[in-house]
């Protein structure tokens, strides 16, 4: 089974935006950015991307 993971790196807009360092055995490791929108608390919108 392939495994993965990640390690938040960065922090910044109260936690809705994460820098994280993620691996697994397809592609290796690679940074990568996460953003949460949250409204009326709940996670309205999520974008990721290359960091």
């Amino acid at each position: 089974m392939p495994r993965c993971g990640g390690r938040v790196e960065s922090e910044a807009s109260g936690g809705t935006e994460l820098g994280v360092d993620y691996r697994n055995d397809a592609w290796a490791s690679t940074r990568t950015v996460w953003k949460f929108v949250v409204d009326g608390g709940k996670v309205t919108r999520f974008e990721t991307g290359q960091a």
